[in-house]
């Protein structure tokens, strides 16, 4: 069982503080967070995935946390330094 939770540029679109997060991170076993490292700026998208790990950390003190960055090969991203 998983929840797929695509916020598309829009942190609060899906999943607000307190809508069943001890429910739905108690259950789970691992939180996958993915990145896309093309969506800049990044601030908003760093802001939503720190709530999002504290609110499932404050329900689920075992629940491993997955960060993934996607989309690195791409043009900004070209040298190995940049990545």
């Amino acid at each position: 069982q998983y929840l797929l939770e695509d916020t598309n540029n829009h942190p609060s679109s899906t999943m607000t503080q307190g809508d069943g997060d001890g429910q739905i991170f108690a259950r789970a076993t691992a939180l996958i967070f993915v990145l896309d490292a093309q969506d800049e700026p990044y601030d908003h998208v760093l802001q939503h995935l720190t709530e999002t790990v504290k609110r499932a950390a404050r329900a689920n003190p075992h629940i491993a946390i997955e960060v993934f960055i996607n989309k690195v090969d791409g043009e900004l991203f070209l040298s190995d330094e940049a990545k």
